[in-house]
């Protein structure tokens, strides 16, 4: 609906009164027969058109306001001075070229055949209003996330115990038989199983904001071409699948298997987009420099330094999205197909989250989508692998005390380190390890020890334990980034970092690595 006259246009916008308060308009008008005649105007409304009211006194609201004549508004304002029938509307919006803003608008009959038009312009409050609203929204949104991320970190932990008892057991039985003993196959699948699932943990893990877990140095340019055949068959035989790699890229300090997962559900949601149509998806990598103000129109952008970031790009020429499916697209469980995919993008988001990156979207209905993540460069070295150990391999010996809360991982880790050559000592908590490892002081040589334990948690247990011996080796065992479970450890002095669910040659190489040095 439209309140201009039929003047030159004019690009200012509503001010308020000299007092601060918003600008009230008043407009009166004759019913003459059918012909509602111009009769007066406030220099409120003068001021708010931006225009001489005055000038158009006699002439009738079509003939005054051309714009109002194919609209409600002049038969509402003959029923207010015809019949007394007042009429008002709120938060009507004006944008044609000569008004912007929006206005409260009211009409009422001010005697027989007469009427007034109130307009006032809340330009400023409706903003505040839609402000207030969108920060409400963010509010109710990170919440929702947080105790999303809660729950995923809560089952991921209790998830990764039961696989140090599937992937331990697994691995001790393997070193067992013979390698051409029947069950040898199922065993490998099982072993090869839990070794999945632990990846899957580390994405759940990563959506609670949990950390890296095995952060290594990763070329994305190498891991791209690593996995084209497999973005290729993912992709409907109707997409054309391209690849712009740079050469000589920077290592990013990443989870591997987690990288690999945004690019396969980035990849995924592109060609899905193409809906079975012809199309395209390509994947760049580079090299950019960002500012804070590129940065700040990134989802996480606020969170990370301007500086020299690794990006991968991945582009689409399908349906597109508008702006409320990119608000929402990260959301758990959302989906614009018939059936959702579970965590999907928000996943991907929690693992940007853990790894200091962040991610636009660029989109537009029946345009496709880029969608460009960038990675801050690294410092790690290359990751070294462990195979299943060999019977000749390295032994130890002396007495090592385990401390878990779980059952699992204690029975399980007592066989592996028996098998490693140790006596071993067990403990269900932090308290009960304290009060073992004083029961056998000067027999113990190394302490494993469980991050998050009722009565007493990792963190307090190894200070006592340094304060009743300075130089025992102490080995932190959890499912939580390196970097993440450090972190609660105040004091130097760990003697290593054993990530669960572990395996055997995990377990030895750092075991070695705390007695020899």
């Amino acid at each position: 609906m439209m309140l201009c006259p039929n003047t030159e246009p004019n690009t200012m916008a509503p001010t308020a009164s000299s007092d601060g308060h918003p600008m009230v308009g008043m407009l009166t008008y004759r019913l003459e027969g059918d012909d509602l005649v111009f009769v007066s105007a406030n220099d409120g409304a003068s001021d708010i058109l931006k225009v001489d009211c005055l000038q158009f006194v006699g002439q009738t609201i079509e003939q005054a306001f051309p714009p109002l004549a194919e609209t409600e508004i002049p038969a509402m304002y003959r029923r207010a001075a015809r019949e007394g029938i007042s009429w008002s509307t709120e938060h009507m919006t004006y944008d044609d070229g000569v008004i912007h803003g929006v206005y409260e608008v009211h009409a009422f009959q001010t005697a027989p055949l007469h009427m007034a038009v109130v307009f006032l312009d809340v330009t400023e409050r409706k903003q505040a209003e839609e402000e207030r609203e969108q920060l409400n929204s963010q509010i109710q949104h990170m919440q929702k996330l947080e105790s999303l991320g809660v729950l995923a970190g809560g089952i991921a932990h209790d998830f990764n115990n039961l696989l140090c008892g599937i992937l331990g057991s697994a691995e001790l039985i393997l070193m067992d038989i013979e390698e051409s003993h029947p069950a040898r196959e199922d065993l490998d699948t099982i072993r090869s199983t839990a070794r999945r699932a632990s990846e899957l943990c580390k994405q759940l893990l990563a959506y609670s904001g949990k950390g890296r877990f095995v952060v290594e140095a990763v070329n994305l340019t190498d891991m791209v071409s690593g996995m084209s055949n497999l973005l290729r068959l993912s992709m409907a035989k109707t997409v054309v699948f391209r690849c712009d790699l740079a050469d000589d890229l920077l290592p990013i300090d990443a989870d591997p298997g987690q990288i690999q997962q945004i690019i396969l559900n980035l990849a995924i949601n592109a060609s899905e987009a193409i809906e079975n149509k012809s199309g395209a998806v390509g994947i760049t990598t580079g090299m950019r420099d960002y500012d804070r103000k590129a940065l700040n129109t990134m989802l996480l952008g606020d969170a990370v330094e301007p500086g020299t970031y690794v990006y991968l790009e991945v582009n689409d020429t399908g349906c597109g999205m508008d702006k409320d499916t990119v608000k929402r697209m990260f959301d758990p469980f959302f989906s614009t197909k018939f059936t959702g995919r579970g965590l999907g993008l928000a996943a991907t988001l929690g693992i940007l989250r853990s790894h200091g990156s962040a991610i636009r979207v660029d989109s537009t209905p029946g345009r496709g989508s880029t969608i460009t993540v960038c990675f801050p460069t690294g410092t790690k070295p290359a990751p070294i692998t462990c195979p299943l150990p060999s019977a000749g391999s390295w032994k130890g010996s002396g007495t090592v005390l385990l401390v878990d809360d779980e059952d699992t991982v204690r029975v399980v880790g007592k066989r592996v380190l028996e098998t490693l050559g140790f006596e071993v000592l067990t403990a269900e908590d932090g308290r009960v390890g304290v009060d073992t490892f004083k029961a056998n002081a000067g027999e113990v040589r190394l302490v494993l020890l469980d991050m998050t334990m009722p009565h007493m948690d990792g963190a307090e247990a190894f200070r006592q334990i340094r304060d009743l011996d300075p130089d025992l080796p102490v080995l932190l065992i959890s499912g939580y980034d390196e970097d993440e479970a450090i972190a609660h450890f105040t004091e130097k002095g760990l003697a290593g970092f054993i990530h669960k669910p572990f395996t055997i040659a995990s377990m030895r190489d750092s075991i070695r690595k705390a007695l020899e040095g």
